[in-house]
């Protein structure tokens, strides 16, 4: 298939006769990796080859037509189309190497050269094109060599130290070959023109990547990722090519975390792919190539493939990270961010906030933009006693609310509008024990519309709950979406999407289910109304293991209806994944801690009578980490605040503000380190 960058709009697309699962490095056993097939482009042609079969598909680059075909006698390790309309391969048998030309509509060989070169690991070949297009440059086993295309002549040829996981770079005045070998990194840099060699010895000892294929060369930048460093933390080294040393290096953290599955550079960025271990849905972390420093980071359309054995395909084209995700080919533009980085983001949504008038089309796109690339997280803390599903709230406490009733959080019917909070507003809370996940819903509305006994439930005032089960947005089940509402006095659950649930037989049963059943109740207050809700795990997941387990995160999405006059008016909404058409990868997420608000209680006396303690700080960490997400960055950031000016001459206060400025760099900052300084001077910290 043919895309247009700048939209991604298909082209053209061609079927072709291959029972192959794909052009991509692939392969459980890494002596046997290399590429089911290769495509190239040139003279108006697209040539296509599948390791399934020595044919070499030939198609018009204009429109996907058939071009004809060429039959190749062995597998090619390289492939190219000429200007001049040859299909231009390198043969690779053993001990023995030849490229070849042979033309676009006969098939005949035009020409042949053999290679001073041989191949006895199909991961130790590597090939790179000149910028003109006129000389190709191989490496394979411990020689590397310099093609002339145009006058079909071998112009030099070269030992090289060997290795596994070849690349070649070519930038300017230097032709690079990277390599492992052994247990270390290898750059060997030569001129081009000559093969003359410029330098060539090993740069790191100790030396495992983390990912295959893992180097990536901006111009004098060379940046390799590996996991022996940081003791399990995936670090990024970048090295100087010219002056052959090291410059910086960033530990991606805990590897048991989050998995990186990409990484690529670009202009003044490295973007590294990830997503966490418990979730497919992919992120991107930018770093400055001049400093290491991060730049930026965000959500990205898409989820990996489970259970990676290699790394994903990714490149940089016309200013876009393009990657496989598993729902096809995505290609993102804009991520080297604005100089204000975060700030810019949270300053431009503000902007919108503050538009005059009703919400409308440009607030529920923010709402989109931000559900899709940076969705709110929050916690669900652990109850150690059941709750009581009776619409009274007296025994949820000590978790925060979500609050809705923001902007961007308005859904307008055709017709309808939001009044403000004294018109509609909700906030909503999030809990769990070993059999249910809770939800309680309190919704302030200066007029209760309850749907008529009978009909829909979303034809009425009521409440809209959906969950993503497995948090991984990969398409696996359909999410759970329930609509709880109020009539006749009566609470009605009705099940919208997923798989079918035991829910309550009758209103005044919704209260007393069982492990295995939903039970709801909604109570009508003075001004609005109280829901609550039991899902039993077993509904949610069926393996035992992970309830929650390792499992931590959850899709979840909240939007209060709000009739007035028999129409509907508007929707309150958590997340953008319910109101304009049910998608999991637009709801927002919760994650389960496995703490009790009166744990979190004790951690606090604890900390405040004994601040000096080896756990005391254990402890501010465990309590930060509650505030998770975006929505919960301002939260870690006072408790770190909050423990450094209560103990400005504690043993673990130095320890507070490395995090603090961690933090506020995280927060946007241009300068953490000097605002982490200038509050712990105003705390009363000693200076240094």
């Amino acid at each position: 298939a043919a895309f247009d960058l700048a939209s991604g709009r298909l082209l053209w697309s061609h079927a072709l006769p291959y029972d192959d699962p794909g052009f991509f490095v692939e392969s459980e056993n890494r002596e046997d990796r290399r590429p089911y097939g290769q495509i190239a482009a040139g003279g108006g042609l697209v040539a296509v080859w599948s390791r399934t079969r020595r044919h070499v598909e030939l198609l018009n680059s204009a429109n996907g037509a058939s071009a004809g075909g060429v039959d190749l006698p062995a597998e090619p390790r390289w492939l190219g189309l000429s200007a001049a309309g040859e299909v231009i391969a390198v043969l690779m048998r053993g001990d023995h190497g030849a490229i070849e030309g042979r033309d676009a509509r006969s098939g005949a060989q035009t020409w042949r050269l053999d290679l001073p070169l041989t191949e006895r690991n199909p991961r130790r070949f590597a090939s790179i094109l000149s910028a003109d297009r006129t000389t190709v440059y191989l490496c394979a086993d411990r020689s590397l060599a310099a093609v002339d295309l145009a006058q079909h002549k071998l112009t030099w040829s070269v030992p090289t130290g060997g290795g596994e996981d070849l690349s070649l770079h070519l930038d300017g005045g230097l032709l690079v070959v990277a390599a492992h070998q052994g247990d270390s990194w290898r750059n060997h840099a030569l001129e081009p023109a000559a093969g003359k060699t410029v330098f060539d010895g090993e740069v790191y000892k100790g030396w495992r990547p983390y990912l295959a294929d893992s180097f990536r060369f901006v111009g004098d930048r060379a940046i390799g990722m590996n996991d022996q460093r940081g003791g399990g933390h995936p670090t990024v080294i970048c090295r100087s090519l010219s002056g052959n040393k090291e410059l910086w290096s960033a530990d991606l953290g805990d590897a048991w975390h989050h998995r990186c599955v990409g990484f690529q550079a670009a202009g003044k960025y490295l973007a590294v792919l990830e997503h966490p271990e418990d979730d497919l849905r992919l992120r991107y972390l930018l770093l400055d190539l001049e400093t290491g420093r991060p730049a930026g980071s965000g959500m990205l359309p898409g989820t990996d493939v489970a259970h990676r054995e290699s790394v994903m395909p990714t490149a940089f084209v016309a200013g876009q990270l393009v990657y496989a995700a598993r729902e096809g080919m995505c290609a993102v533009g804009g991520l080297p961010p604005p100089p204000a980085g975060r700030l810019a983001l949270e300053a431009a949504l503000d902007q919108v906030r503050a538009t005059a008038g009703q919400p409308g089309p440009a607030h529920e796109g923010a709402s989109e933009f931000t559900a899709l690339y940076r969705p709110d997280t929050r916690p669900a803390l652990f109850t150690r006693q059941a709750l009581r599903i009776d619409g009274q709230l007296d025994d949820w406490a000590g978790d925060e609310a979500i609050a809705l009733g923001d902007a961007l959080d308005v859904r307008s019917a055709p017709g309808g509008a939001w009044g403000g909070a004294p018109d509609l507003s909700a906030k909503a809370r999030v809990a769990w024990d070993r059999r249910f996940v809770y939800l309680a819903i309190e919704t302030g509305d200066d007029r209760h519309e309850p749907p008529a006994l009978g009909g829909s439930p979303l034809d009425g005032d009521s409440v809209v709950v959906g969950i993503d089960p497995q948090g991984s947005n990969a398409g696996e089940q359909s999410p759970l979406v329930l609509a709880l509402s109020l009539s006749d006095g009566r609470t009605r659950v009705t099940q919208i999407s997923g798989a079918p649930l035991p829910l309550p037989d009758a209103a005044d049963e919704a209260g007393k289910g069982d492990e295995d059943r939903v039970t709801a109740r909604a109570v009508r207050k003075a001004a609005g109304c109280t829901y609550e809700v039991a899902i039993p795990w077993t509904a949610l997941r069926a393996n035992p293991g992970e309830r929650p387990g390792y499992r931590l995160a959850m899709g979840l999405g909240v939007a209060v209806v709000d009739w007035d006059g028999g129409k509907p008016k508007a929707a309150l909404e958590w997340g953008y994944g319910l109101m304009r058409g049910i998608a999991a990868n637009r709801m927002a997420r919760i994650q389960f801690v496995d703490l009790t608000p009166e744990r979190i209680a004790g951690y606090r006396k604890f900390i405040a009578l004994m601040p000096t303690h080896e756990f005391a700080w254990r402890f501010v960490e465990r309590i930060a980490a509650t505030h998770i997400g975006p929505a919960g960055l301002p939260g870690r950031v006072g408790e770190i605040e909050g423990y450094i000016a209560a103990n400005p001459a504690g043993v673990h206060t130095a320890t507070a503000i490395a995090e603090l400025e961690r933090l506020y760099r995280s927060g946007g900052s241009a300068e953490p380190g000097e605002q982490a300084a200038r509050f712990a001077l105003k705390a009363g910290v000693a200076a240094r």
